[in-house]
């Protein structure tokens, strides 16, 4: 029994023991744990206390940043743009300067300038202005140097050849010495004071760069009846580079039907322009009456149709027989329109001696044109055959053959 008590008296110590050191070692556990707990409580009342940045401050911070990288980048941009430009300025000084070379070798190429004889010396070393060798550039050729020189010039002192329109040009060297002045107009009397105003503005206008312009002021000068309008178109209609400025010119003398104008309409039948020819036409015709045949006769062969057919058709109402004649070589115009003006203008005479080259018109014109014509030849010698009417080709045949007949008992008479 002693020993079985001596025995469990050892177990029991021993239990006591490893519990003693179990507890022992949790105690140790437990005291890392809270000092664990304890940093990190003390780490994160730390981090709670610790002053805090204001965002303000970290964005400010941040576009400081941001405008330091973008100013360096654009002191390294323009650098280089720089760069690139004086580069540009270097090749283009030294293309201007070749360019200059190659100028002077060509004008040492070209002949000594020789005087005339009845030039001075002073006038011999004046150069041309450089408006003369601008309008002077067109007739040479693209390809000689002269012409690079001009063009050149040009653009040296400013000059857009290219832009500039002709008109501009060729009014600038051609000043209208025959102008009216507005001065002059102010100074003049007129029977209505609205037209000493009109006057006035259109005087202003007509020397305006614009075309339409123009033609508006030359418009009003027609309604208003004063020597100083006949002076003024006279004076536009000789030195205006526009057609239609000068057609309008020689309507509006047209329309103030004043003998002042007469010499003015003639010269125009000259005119490059058919469409200023056209209204020439009629203009002298109103104008001049019977003394317009003689400049009008020589306006049958105008190389336009329409100065042809009108010239044709003032010249029939001019009444004059003899005139008819004249007519004879327009029947074979090639335009119909002309033709026919030629032969109502016929008609219109009334002269027998063209009655022969009517009826040979017959045969070669379309059916149209022969019952014009056969109106025409009824009209002139007053008679009419039984079959004026033909309802076709044969009854035009018998017709034809008819008034030929007769026209050969006629010279026979």
């Amino acid at each position: 029994m002693c020993c079985g008590n001596e025995e469990l008296s050892g177990v029991m110590i021993s239990m006591s023991r490893g519990a003693g050191a179990c507890v022992g070692t949790v105690a140790a556990a437990g005291k890392r744990v809270t000092g664990i707990f304890t940093g990190g409580f003390s780490a994160v009342g730390s981090l709670f206390t610790r002053p805090v940045e204001p965002l303000e401050e970290i964005e400010q911070a941040r576009s400081q940043a941001n405008e330091t990288v973008l100013q360096d980048s654009e002191t390294k941009t323009q650098a280089a743009v720089l760069e690139i430009l004086e580069a540009n300025l270097a090749t283009a000084e030294q293309r201007n300067l070749e360019k200059v070379r190659k100028e002077e070798q060509t004008v040492k190429l070209q002949p000594p300038f020789e005087m005339s004889s009845d030039q001075t010396q002073p006038e011999a070393k004046l150069p041309k202005p450089v408006e003369e060798l601008v309008v002077g550039a067109g007739k040479e050729k693209s390809g000689s140097s002269t012409a690079t020189i001009v063009a050149d010039t040009a653009e040296q002192v400013g000059l857009k050849t290219k832009e500039q329109p002709p008109e501009a040009i060729t009014k600038a060297r051609m000043p209208n010495a025959n102008a009216v002045a507005v001065e002059q107009v102010q100074a003049a009397v007129f029977g209505k004071a609205t037209d000493k105003i009109l006057l006035a503005k259109a005087v202003s206008d007509i020397s305006s760069d614009q075309t339409a312009v123009r033609v508006d002021a030359v418009k009003t000068m027609a309604g208003i009846g004063h020597k100083l309008s006949v002076k003024a178109l006279i004076a536009q209609a000789q030195s205006d580079t526009s057609a239609q400025v000068r057609q309008e010119c020689i309507k509006a003398l047209t329309a103030l039907d004043m003998t002042e104008g007469i010499a003015t309409i003639e010269k125009a039948l000259a005119d490059q322009a058919g469409s200023v020819r056209l209204a020439a036409v009629w203009g002298l015709y109103r104008l001049a009456g019977i003394e317009s045949a003689p400049a009008l006769l020589g306006m049958l062969s105008d190389k336009d149709e329409g100065v042809r057919r009108r010239t044709a058709t003032c010249i029939g109402w001019l009444g004059q027989k003899v005139f008819a004649s004249r007519l004879i070589p327009l029947l074979n115009d090639n335009i119909v329109s002309v033709r026919r003006a030629a032969v109502e203008a016929m008609g219109n005479l009334g002269n027998e001696q063209v009655v022969l080259s009517l009826i040979e018109q017959l045969e070669s014109s379309d059916m149209a044109m022969k019952k014009i014509i056969l109106t025409t030849i009824e009209k002139i010698t007053g008679k009419k055959m039984v079959e004026s009417s033909p309802k076709n080709d044969a009854d035009m045949d018998r017709l034809i053959a008819r008034w030929r007949e007769w026209w050969k008992e006629k010279l026979a008479e």
